[in-house]
């Protein structure tokens, strides 16, 4: 696997490339349309291991980020459905500069339907559509999109529906939802694609994978409608059932191995006409792709870990600096954060003199490797210390940056390390089924009763008294059927013997207080990971003696949510970053 850059119509799209396996000779092209907002960043893992495999069976596999979209360059608000039919059309191109015949387009998601409307409205030479669980129709996907926005927006008291925010997305022009401002243009113009309207032409075999949860399962009746609608116009389509897990929805990094190996078998049935590509051709590319990404300032980096390569962002800068940032992304999440947030941080920190490196541990988003849990990644830290060094070889000052569990083993890792002189944390996750209980009931039901929709929905009927109560009283139950303090005498004893969230506290407690330093810890008002970490300091007179350190910085950015999504806390969050890393 390759991160190579290719100039796109309206900017730099950040591409993987998968080359096939040494000694193999190229069976032919694969194009990966990936799908859309957070459900592309959850199904990074799979569409990689898919990828990995198809390359060892000969095939080169093409996977960019579209404009605004991942590591390539541009902002979301500024993309749209042509400017990414555009750059999928020039990726095309560029393929088949290198040699590159009979291609294989395989989307996922609403990528199917970018893939779709690709080969039925161009004439690029396409043998074979591959589609992953597609989704139908690009007005419903609209209708969920704006759905997270109503959805987070309950607990307010202007509470919004979807009506409103399609009025507006046409007052203003845009719209934010869950960290992504969504443009008008983008907005109607997926809500114009339909898969029915959508029909490939004679000469494109196509395979329409679904997922489903178990063998009874029926084939998904509106999918079933536009199968039968193209099979009757005369197309080649297979329709295949395939047992596994909607991994693009999963809060945890999850798998389809059946759908990989059901995939793999698909393309391998069929004959491809290579057009006697060398793969030296490609290679020639990569080469001088690497000699102008070492005069760019943003550009894609592989480096080793234990026998496993980690894919990471750099973003340099032009002079030679003695402090840089390593960020460390956690959750389900890869480098590019929930909503591009590391994204935009990172350039924005290289814009103002901080080289920053941004990285997916072993087992996340685009690296190799198997996933041992954000309590096991020194190793990768290590590395990706190392590579920052190598980048720029005046660094001698790394700060550690992390969200959530990623802030947590930043912690843990820090006083390991003499070459780490800052550590940033981003609400630190240190939560358990108790201290959830406690945070809920300190600010979610807290909340509700000074919520003006709460009483609105009492007074008209809405409100469900019999499940509330049974949810009070499970969580009352879970935040205080553990009381007191952990014995210090026993802090050595058995730390991973204690509940989740007394280990965590008070493994970080022990490591912060090797850690020789500065802190910056940011907190969000509107975050119950946040909230139960501030309970644990109000739990633990150790840890507030440690965060009261004059070497310790304490800010809280009231209206933020766990990734910051709002615009205006993203930015805060941006300013705090740059003026502390300013600071002698």
């Amino acid at each position: 696997m390759q991160p190579i850059s290719i100039s796109g119509p309206s900017g730099n799209l950040f591409t993987l490339l998968h080359p096939p396996a040494t000694g193999v000779e190229v069976q032919g092209w694969v194009l990966h349309v990936p799908a859309f907002g957070e459900e592309m960043n959850k199904s990074r893992p799979m569409v990689q291991q898919c990828a990995n495999k198809l390359a060892k069976q000969g095939f080169i596999v093409v996977r960019p980020d579209l404009y605004g979209t991942g590591d390539s360059a541009g902002e979301f608000v500024d993309a749209n459905w042509q400017i990414w039919q555009d750059d999928l059309e020039y990726i095309i191109v560029w393929m088949q500069s290198c040699g590159a015949r009979d291609l294989i387009l395989w989307g996922l998601r609403l990528g199917c339907l970018m893939a779709t409307q690709l080969v039925f409205s161009s004439a690029i030479p396409v043998r074979q559509l591959l589609l992953w669980h597609p989704a139908h129709d690009g007005h419903q996907i609209m209708n969920q999109f704006l759905r997270l926005r109503v959805a987070s927006s309950m607990m307010s008291d202007k509470p919004e529906t979807v009506k409103s925010l399609r009025a507006e997305l046409n007052k203003t022009g845009s719209v934010q939802v869950a960290g992504y401002q969504l443009s008008k243009a983008l907005y109607t113009q997926i809500t114009e694609q339909n898969l029915r309207t959508l029909v490939p032409p004679e000469s494109v075999n196509v395979d329409w994978f679904e997922l489903v949860s178990n063998e009874e399962t029926p084939f998904n009746q509106a999918g079933q409608a536009i199968v039968s609608k193209w099979q009757e116009q005369a197309v080649t389509l297979r329709a295949h059932r395939v047992v596994g897990t909607q991994f693009w929805t999963t809060q945890e990094v999850s798998y389809a191995p059946n759908l990989t190996e059901a995939t793999v078998a698909r393309i391998e049935s069929q004959p491809y006409h290579t057009g006697g590509v060398a793969w030296s051709i490609v290679d020639d590319y990569i080469r001088k792709d690497r000699v102008r990404a070492s005069h760019s300032t943003e550009r894609g980096v592989m480096f080793p870990c234990m026998g496993d390569n980690l894919v990471g962002v750099y973003h340099g800068v032009a002079d030679q600096v003695s402090k840089g940032v390593v960020l460390i992304v956690g959750g389900p999440q890869y480098r590019v954060g929930s909503h591009r947030q590391f994204v935009q941080l990172a350039r924005s920190l290289a814009a103002n003199g901080t080289p920053v490196l941004r990285f997916d541990y072993r087992g996340m988003g685009d690296s190799e490797g198997v996933f041992r849990g954000f309590e096991f990644i020194h190793d990768d830290i290590a590395a990706a210390i190392g590579q920052l060094q190598i980048l720029n070889s005046g660094i001698d000052e790394v700060v550690l940056m992390g969200l959530c569990d990623a802030a947590t083993a930043a912690s843990f890792y820090a006083q390991s390390d003499e070459r780490v002189k800052g550590l940033v944390m981003l609400n630190p996750w240190v939560q358990s089924e108790d201290g959830k209980a406690r945070a809920l009931l300190k600010y979610y039901y807290l909340e509700r009763i000074f919520s003006r929709n709460f009483w609105r929905k009492i007074l008209s009927g809405e409100f469900k008294f019999t499940a509330s109560a049974t949810s009070f009283r499970k969580n009352l139950a879970l935040a205080f059927g553990r009381r007191g303090q952990e014995d210090p005498d026993t802090r050595d004893t058995d730390v991973k013997a204690t509940g989740t969230t007394q280990r965590l506290c008070l493994q970080m407690e022990d490591a912060l207080a090797k850690y020789r330093g500065k802190l910056l810890l940011v907190l969000s008002g509107r975050d119950l990971t946040a909230i139960e970490f501030k309970e644990s300091i109000n739990r633990s007179p150790r840890m507030q003696k440690i965060l009261s350190s004059t070497s310790v910085e304490k800010c809280e950015i009231p209206d933020a949510d766990h990734t910051f999504s709002i615009k205006e806390s993203k930015q805060k969050l941006t300013d705090i970053v740059i003026q502390w890393l300013q600071l002698p």
